[in-house]
């Protein structure tokens, strides 16, 4: 049975028990392993600082926004996406539309409508190439947003396998050659093997 999920637009309110938490961001295209170490270090801190675990994504996808879709597809719906980001540590998904209002914001916006402003976040943590903003900030200039707004960082560096860097993109790739083995010990779970690789195979 599929759970009702948490959209919201910006500027609503976020309930309260999910406020002042520990957020971790991304697409989370796939839940891959890199993700999951995302999730690992979100949770571990949750339960240290005794504080809720939000994995905050985004929805539509931003390629999907922006019209950037020739050979792309989802790895994961979001009630999949929801259900795998909650099994490996979050309290909660957060799913933000992302329309005109979102894409206009610039890094420091983003900071502060969505991060302060409607999660009241303790701490966040992002992987080593996340960018945020219309004017694309990097990981460590949101670093620099936490020390100066009052805010945790965990810069999360990339997972490797096979000396390659785990990423949804290569994830995406690999269901298209169909390599239904490479890419169950990329994700850890056989399932998206059989839910997504006949239709990588039907984009390439």
């Amino acid at each position: 049975m599929k759970t009702n999920l948490l959209r919201l637009r910006i500027g609503d309110p976020v309930p309260s028990n999910l406020r002042g938490g520990i957020v971790a961001i991304g697409n989370f295209d796939g839940v891959h392993r890199g993700h999951q170490a995302l999730l690992a270090h979100a949770a571990a801190l949750g339960a240290q600082m005794k504080r809720p675990v939000l994995a905050l994504t985004f929805s539509p996808h931003p390629r999907v926004f922006f019209g950037k879709t020739d050979g792309w597809f989802p790895l994961t719906d979001d009630h999949e996406k929801d259900a795998l980001l909650r099994a490996y540590g979050a309290h909660a998904t957060l799913f933000l539309e992302f329309e005109r209002n979102v894409a206009s914001l610039s890094g420091e916006g983003f900071v502060a409508d969505v991060l302060q402003g409607m999660l009241a976040l303790t701490h966040v943590v992002i992987g080593h190439d996340f960018r945020f903003g219309s004017d694309l900030r990097s990981a460590a200039r949101l670093a620099e947003f936490g020390s100066e707004r009052g805010f945790g960082v965990t810069i999360v560096e990339a997972v490797m396998f096979n000396e390659r860097r785990i990423s949804s993109t290569g994830l995406r790739r690999l269901t298209q050659t169909g390599d239904d083995e490479e890419v169950s010990a990329l994700v850890g779970r056989p399932e998206i093997a059989g839910s997504r690789a006949a239709e990588g195979r039907r984009a390439s």
